[in-house]
């Protein structure tokens, strides 16, 4: 599994560093390309069709990121679009629900406020037809 493979090597690192210094740089290169061969999820590419546009694109803008440049690079730059696609997602579903009363007036916003839906919600008070008592139900 990638967890064996993984603590191994990190065993052979730490432990057997005066032997690997002597095997070719090309088996080493080799030895981790066969890791990461047998550890990546190769059933991923088969589900593309069927997961969210969204989703499917972090999967392959990362993947082909850690590819061209590394790991690092690839998990930062698919976190920041996975979390501006879900903010695209949010934003795009937020309403507010205005309640008359007598002499209050209740907004109930129905999905969840956060720094993409502030202006939705800014829109939604009307301070000049509003009653002087207003109650936000969170």
């Amino acid at each position: 599994s990638g967890a064996t493979a993984g603590i191994l090597m990190l065993f052979f690192v730490v432990v057997l560093s005066d032997v690997i210094s002597v095997v070719p740089i090309g088996t080493l290169t080799g030895v981790l390309f066969m890791v990461v061969l047998s550890t990546f999820c190769w059933d991923t590419f088969r589900l593309l069709p069927k997961i969210p546009r969204g989703d499917a694109f972090v999967i392959v803008e990362t993947t082909v990121l850690a590819v061209v440049f590394n790991l690092a690079v690839g998990v930062v730059v698919g976190s920041v679009t996975l979390a501006t696609f879900d903010a695209w997602e949010r934003g795009a579903g937020f309403k507010v629900v205005k309640a008359d009363r007598t002499e209050v007036v209740v907004y109930a916003p129905l999905a969840t406020l956060f720094f993409g839906t502030t202006k939705d919600f800014a829109r939604a008070f009307a301070p000049g037809g509003d009653p002087a008592t207003c109650v936000v139900d969170m």
